[in-house]
């Protein structure tokens, strides 16, 4: 069956007002921590149940068998006293050691108790309990007529009334000429401490402050862990030896005294137990965090009143300050600023009120925490401030009103950061503008503008470029801005850049890629058209064609042949792409070595119809025997009769013409006036890849 604490704690939970008040009735202790790790108390707070959170409040526990209790264990004094610990066993020579000695400073065996009143009664089930604090009347032949019980203090039943210290002497020393003088000092030192003791009695007699009282019985001087020793040493009553006299065991005989002493008033320690309003949870929290977390402002006017701390903080330090900001619970926020608590207090991450509210958007609350004078550039273990994490969780608003009190807008957490890369990454155009109009710095070596133009963010590009960041950054991998557009096939971007100022033909710093092999690789076939608007645009900005990687022969017609993209070969080609061009000394495989290879026939011809050298990069094309006819639909045969048999007329021009206007070939065959036909003838247009 669950323990009273248990029973108390499940009707805690379920609301029930008429169970509370009968558990409470049996003796239930209200500060103690259930299986759950939660009190009642706390249980109560986050439920808002003003009802058993009231009750609770006025519960004072009080034993219900303290007077039975305390008659059997005077009853039992002795018997108490030779069973207390089994550690040790040894025979102490003594003869009526007790009631010999108690005899010498007044003491009787046994101690006659009155009745024994504490006040537990429970009026009716459905009425609030009344209990009454409870008064123990004790009459012995300490001289102690009578003692105030009301001690509340829940720690002094835990504590000891002192400890002593026992010179152990040597046995002959008893029976020096010295012996008989030890001992009247030794009995004048025990009625010197009887007297204290009665006077310190008597003087509680009548008082009512638990205070006072608990600190008549405590003893500052009792170290802490003392209350939990046990006697060390068996101590038995022994008949006379025959061979020794009547005298006593001195130093046994006044240790077994002051075990009777502390037996004798232990009972006086099972004093009546207040709530503790300020009670801990094995979480940490108290009853007021519960509340607070909740939003019950009628629990925590309460609370107050019952003498809580709001200030306290749980296992992570969080106060209800904390709970309250991070529920957005705005009224309980002005409460606790009210009743002064600190509004700057960190948990244990370092982490404010202030950065919970902004974090979380709840403006009002931020409103409330400025207002209460909270430190608006406050550091988090990340040394983040709130207007850092209020941009990286995209609340505008909070954001504004932030920037509006004066919150530091160049401030940078512990990787560098500020609030305005926090901004680009969020991809919030407004909030990066707003950043910018309150003064906020362009940081290069974040890379933003390769971020809003990897994600092809137009808008975000130009605001960035327009407050100074460098359009020809390389970041850490080497690329250029322009080199990050051409790879995203973004033809908008591309041109945003060039307009500022980019290059079209500044490479990659680590493999020497230009934006047009960039383009080439990373534009699918599929997009062809994509491909084709940002070639013109990087054309007309003077993208070079005939330009190689770091790797020798890397040219963007390689690329384009090597990566089977054939309607961007055929482009290139078309605007004068150098079809020789190929690094034999670091690549053997040149362009049309590639076309062969995959069979690809209308490539081929337009490989070789642009002027590639069949007489000195096909070694492997011998003349054929005459008695073999050559396939014209055959690419070997083909390309052997091209090398060993001269070019027609029409050819030839084409080839001339084709040389001789090189890179722009397009350009200026497009202005001149020829015939449409004769154009396409020169342009190689003849050759169609749409098939």
């Amino acid at each position: 069956m669950d323990s009273l604490e248990e029973q108390l704690f499940t009707a805690v939970s379920r609301g029930d007002t008429n169970c509370v008040n009968c558990l409470l009735a049996q003796g239930a202790n209200v500060n103690i921590v259930c299986s759950s790790g939660r009190t009642p108390l706390g249980t109560a707070a986050q439920m808002g149940n003003m009802a058993i959170l009231q009750i609770l409040l006025d519960a004072a526990n009080v034993p219900a068998a303290l007077s039975e209790n305390f008659y059997k264990q005077e009853q039992g004094n002795h018997h108490h006293l030779k069973y207390r610990s089994k550690k040790n066993r040894h025979d102490y020579p003594h003869t009526n050691s007790s009631r010999k000695h108690a005899g010498a400073f007044g003491h009787k065996d046994n101690l006659s108790s009155k009745t024994t009143n504490i006040g537990a009664a429970c009026q009716d089930v459905n009425s609030e309990v009344a209990r009454k604090q409870g008064s123990l009347d004790l009459t012995s032949d300490l001289g102690l007529d009578s003692t105030m019980m009301d001690l509340s203090n829940p720690s002094s039943k835990t504590q000891n009334l002192g400890y002593f210290i026992v010179v152990h002497k040597d046995r002959s020393a008893l029976h020096s000429p010295n012996s008989k003088e030890e001992e009247n000092l030794k009995h004048t030192f025990d009625e010197n401490w009887n007297q204290d003791m009665n006077e310190c009695a008597s003087s509680c007699v009548g008082v009512q402050s638990n205070e006072i009282s608990a600190s008549a019985l405590n003893d500052d001087r009792t170290p802490d862990g003392m209350d939990r020793l046990e006697w060390d040493v068996e101590v038995e009553d022994k008949e006379k030896s025959s061979e020794g006299g009547e005298e006593d065991d001195s130093w046994a005989s006044l240790y077994r005294w002051y075990a009777d002493i502390l037996d004798r008033t232990s009972s006086l320690l099972q004093l009546p137990q207040h709530c503790d309003v300020n009670h801990q949870d094995v979480y940490g929290r108290c009853a007021v965090h519960y509340a607070a977390e909740q939003g019950h402002v009628d629990a925590l006017h309460l609370l107050t009143a019952a003498g809580c701390r709001l200030d306290i903080g749980d296992s992570d330090n969080l106060t209800p300050l904390h709970l309250a900001a991070a529920r957005d619970h705005y009224t309980v926020v002005k409460m606790l600023l009210t009743a002064g608590v600190e509004v700057n207090r960190k948990t244990s991450d370092k982490t404010s009120a202030l950065h919970i509210a902004a974090t979380r958007g709840f403006i009002d609350t931020v409103r409330m925490l400025l207002d209460g004078g909270a430190n608006i550039d406050s550091l988090d273990a990340s040394d983040r401030t709130p207007l850092i994490l209020a941009v990286l969780r995209g609340h505008d608003d909070v954001v504004a009103l932030l920037i509006k009190h004066g919150a530091k807008v160049n401030i940078e957490e512990i990787h560098g950061y500020t609030p305005l890369c926090e901004a680009v990454w969020q991809k919030v155009v407004p909030m990066v503008q707003m950043l910018l109009d309150a003064g906020a710095k362009i940081t290069q070596s974040h890379f933003l503008l390769h971020y809003a133009i990897m994600h092809r963010h137009i808008e975000m590009a130009e605001l960035l470029l327009k407050a100074g960041s460098i359009v020809n950054l390389r970041d850490d991998n080497g690329d250029s801005p322009l080199i990050v557009a051409a790879r995203t096939g973004v033809c908008q971007l591309a041109e945003l850049l060039l307009r500022n100022g980019a290059a079209v033909n500044y490479p990659n710093a680590l493999t020497g890629s230009m934006p047009l092999h960039e383009a080439v690789e990373f534009i699918r076939e599929s997009k062809y058209s994509t491909f084709e608007s940002m070639f013109h645009i990087l054309r007309s900005y003077g993208a070079v064609l005939n330009v190689q990687t770091c790797t020798g022969g890397d040219t963007p017609l390689f690329r384009a042949i090597l990566l089977e993209k054939d309607r961007a070969a055929a482009l290139l080609i078309r605007h004068g792409t150098d079809v020789n061009l190929c690094d034999v000394g670091s690549c053997v495989v040149d362009n049309l070595c590639l076309a062969r290879k995959r069979n690809n026939f209308r490539l081929a011809q337009m490989i070789v119809y642009a002027g590639f050298d069949l007489q000195h990069c096909t070694p492997d094309l011998q003349p054929p025997p005459k008695s073999k006819a050559l396939s014209m639909d055959n690419l070997r045969d083909w390309l052997t009769y091209m090398k060993f048999n001269p070019m027609r007329l029409t050819e030839l021009c084409r080839l001339v013409i084709r040389a001789q206007m090189g890179e722009r070939v397009c350009e200026k065959i497009a202005s001149l006036y020829f015939p449409l036909t004769l154009k396409k003838y020169v342009l190689l247009e003849d050759i169609d890849f749409c098939d």
